[in-house]
């Protein structure tokens, strides 16, 4: 019945290695019944399974027995597909496999139940194969991998199918930093040649074919699925992509959709296969109704918008004459949807698949992303031309402005939490991208302001009337961080006065309990058992770009984020005592704008709090990070400092000289090489003398180059202060030899550091 214990589970496969012709098949058939994954199952029991079922059915003696034999390792190694192994762990599996497809030769029957079986060994293998068995395996599949010539509709290739299917995955196994060369000898990089070849010839025979042959969508979806991989793996385009694939991309990111309808012949129906292919696929929940979408034509949908994210990531230069076809500068999605202007947009806004929806948004991050080299030209659009056609600044401005204006307008009007994350991304990417200070419209970044407000971690129940709060309440800590990070680059994106000024009366703490400051020092109290630590580390981010940007905002509600900041250096979570550090930081760099008694008072506060315990913190990233907050301080700070707060800052730099990992030592010797030129401490010979002889000297003996490139750094800050120090001290001679000792100690480097 396909159910009990491990141990009996183990007796089958045992009876495997034992077992007659005659009670093979009833063998396996009982491990095909059983339901996987099995609860407790080992690497090496996985393994040793397979290699049972590849000794005990060879290909030559009983085709009924290797069928089920190939239909287990299928069902065994998709239940548990987070098991890897080393090819040279699977190799028998993998070479009885190889065996049993060049005796199927062109059988239907054995070849649905061989290649399933392949396609799971391939995804199990990590982390790529040896160029001997990739080309034994592209030789065997490229046999498969073709259309009868008189192929019919309800006549479904599924050899192709799964074909196309193993040497989607088999690309992104290639032997490492393959290139497309010519198909003139053996070798990875022509192999791959000839595999785009034959993605590009199936994906041109499909698209023609797809409307009078609906089943053709499987393998459109995987030929377009392989080309992808094959761009992606090369980092290059194939000449085929700006002839054949591109032109076709648009009308297929809306096959099976009103804007690209297809013609369904009556009575016919999606085969269905008794394996299940991408089982990432085959569990969508949020795919279109499957009576509306019976030929998975969101699969095609889908793998077209993924093949626009790859073309501009691999090559943005070549897609960026392009870019008006996927991203219209006009008219704005408000106009873009009731005229079906094909467009990134309106897959974005209407597709029936949240996958394809959030798909869309990615490729759109993906475009913007790759066109950052392009905005060094911007210039702002109400820039008088003196020649009659549109300069390439204006067009970049221009499709600047149109992405913030569609963005914020699917913001509002998307229902589904995993689409709205997808977008928040987006938001990120094209907020961090955009030279505003060039653009000269800081109404642009403000727009998001009050989008983001609704999104942040306890304010979406109090918008439940806009879409995309209302859809998010149910998965509050993705989206709540994917917002917290959105707040985090526009804060950090107010480079100029017009920007803050915009963005000021939504980060501006006011009566209400909706300002983003508010929602954000909430978000980051320390997390509870009702609070995702993820979200905490966005909000300690966002708490930072506020000191960096609005000091006087964030020196106002101090006594609050002092509060969530402070307990967040003692949380049990590494990752929330790091980003608690480095808010930390960012507050000490922000005081630096602050009058002398005022930025003072915020360095005295957080010596005495629990950042000095995070010099010892069992995290070397962590320590190493705490080292450099000591070395934001000014002199100017350092100086209106009580002398205990002084004391302890440096005996602080004093403890690090015992400091094992090069990192953290490194870190130390750059904040040595600032505090030493502090007025007060050079008048301190016996502290600078002990900082010399204990952390600087060790220094510039440490293997890590990095490490002695800052010690002698921060020993040629101590060489320009020595003459400053005027009081006789009867260390100063000491000293002195010290320095001496260590320039000639750095001068015999032979790196960087001399």
């Amino acid at each position: 019945r396909g159910e009990g214990s491990k141990a009996e589970w183990l007796l089958l496969v045992s009876a495997l290695r034992g077992g007659q012709h005659g009670t093979l098949g009833q063998t396996l058939s009982e491990l095909n019944s059983w339901h996987y994954p099995i609860p407790g199952l080992t690497q090496q029991e996985v393994r040793d399974a397979l290699l049972a079922a590849a000794a005990t059915a060879p290909a030559a003696h009983n085709g009924h027995a290797c069928s089920l034999a190939c239909s287990f390792c299928f069902r065994l190694l998709k239940g548990h597909n987070q098991t890897t192994f080393s090819e040279a762990e699977l190799q028998p599996v993998l070479q009885w496999f190889l065996t049993v497809l060049s005796v199927a030769g062109q059988n239907v029957a054995a070849l649905r139940s061989v290649l399933p079986g392949l396609l799971g060994v391939i995804r199990a293998v990590s982390p790529r194969f040896s160029a001997q068995n990739f080309l034994r395996l592209c030789q065997q599949l490229t046999q498969h991998a073709s259309l009868p010539a008189d192929f019919v509709g309800n006549s479904f290739p599924h050899a192709c199918y799964y074909a196309i299917q193993c040497i989607t995955e088999l690309i992104t196994k290639a032997p490492a930093q393959p290139r497309l060369q010519q198909p003139n000898r053996s070798s990875p990089g022509s192999e791959l040649s000839r595999l785009s070849d034959l993605l590009f010839a199936l994906f041109a025979f499909c698209h023609v074919l797809v409307q009078k042959h609906p089943n053709l969508s499987k393998i459109l979806a995987s030929a377009l699925g392989g080309i992808r991989n094959v761009m992606a793996e090369t980092k290059s385009l194939p000449v085929q992509t700006t002839t054949l694939l591109l032109p076709n991309l648009l009308s297929l990111m809306f096959l099976g959709t009103p804007e690209n309808p297809v013609n369904c012949p009556e009575g016919m129906s999606d085969a269905q296969d008794p394996f299940e292919i991408t089982s990432s696929d085959s569990s969508d929940s949020e795919s279109a109704d499957k009576s509306f979408d019976k030929f998975g034509f969101w699969s095609v949908r889908n793998s077209a918008v993924n093949c626009v994210q790859t073309i501009a990531s691999v090559s943005p230069k070549a897609f960026y004459s392009h870019w008006g076809q996927f991203l219209p500068q006009s008219p704005a999605v408000q106009a873009i949807v009731p005229r079906r202007t094909l467009c990134l947009y309106l897959a974005a806004a209407i597709d029936p698949c949240p996958r394809v929806r959030g798909s869309a948004a990615s490729a759109i991050a993906a475009i913007v992303s790759g066109a950052k080299v392009f905005m060094i030209a911007v210039t702002p659009a109400h820039t008088p031309s003196a020649t009659p056609f549109t300069p390439f600044t204006r067009t970049i401005t221009e499709s600047l402005q149109s992405l913030h204006t569609n963005l914020c307008y699917l913001l509002d009007h998307e229902s589904h939490p995993t689409v709205v994350w997808h977008l928040l991304k987006t938001v990120s990417v094209l907020v961090t991208c955009t030279p505003y200070d060039r653009i000269g419209e800081p109404r642009l970044l403000a727009s998001f302001a009050p989008r983001l407000e609704r999104l942040l971690p306890w304010q979406q129940q109090r918008h439940q009337h806009t879409p995309a709060a209302a859809a998010v309440a149910g998965a509050p800590g993705a989206v709540g961080c994917a917002a917290l990070a959105c707040v985090t680059a526009v804060l950090q994106a107010c480079a100029t006065e017009a920007a803050r000024a915009a963005v000021l009366p939504f980060v501006q703490p006011g009566e209400g309990t909706g300002a983003v400051t508010t929602l954000v020092v909430r978000a980051a109290s320390p997390p509870n058992q009702k609070q995702d630590p993820a979200c905490c580390v966005e909000a300690l981010r966002a708490l930072g770009a506020l000191f960096q940007t609005f000091f006087d905002v964030a020196r106002g509600s101090f006594a609050a984020i002092s509060g969530a900041v402070v307990p967040a250096l003692q949380c049990d979570d590494p990752l929330v005592r790091l980003a608690a550090v480095k808010c930390v930081e960012e507050s000490v760099r922000g005081a630096a704008s602050a009058s002398d008694s005022e930025g003072a008072s915020l360095v005295s506060f957080w010596l005495r709090s629990p950042l000095v315990s995070c010099l010892g913190d069992t995290s070397h990233v962590i320590r190493a990070t705490a080292v450099g907050c000591l070395g934001c301080i000014t002199a100017t700070q350092f100086g209106h400092l009580q002398e205990c707060d002084q004391h302890t800052l440096k005996l602080s730099l004093v403890h690090t000289a015992s400091e094992a990992v090069a990192s953290v030592r490194a870190a130390a010797c750059r904040t040595a090489g600032i505090v030493v030129m502090f007025p007060t401490v050079t008048q301190d010979v016996t502290f600078v003398l002990g900082l010399t002889n204990d952390l600087l000297l060790p220094a510039l003996k440490c293997t890590n180059m990095n490490t002695r490139a800052k010690a002698c750094w921060a020993l040629s800050n101590l060489c320009e202060v020595v003459p400053d120090i005027t009081q006789e001290q009867q260390h100063l001679a000491e000293l002195l030899a010290a320095i001496a000792t260590a320039m000639l100690l750095a001068a015999s480097d032979h790196e960087k550091a001399r």
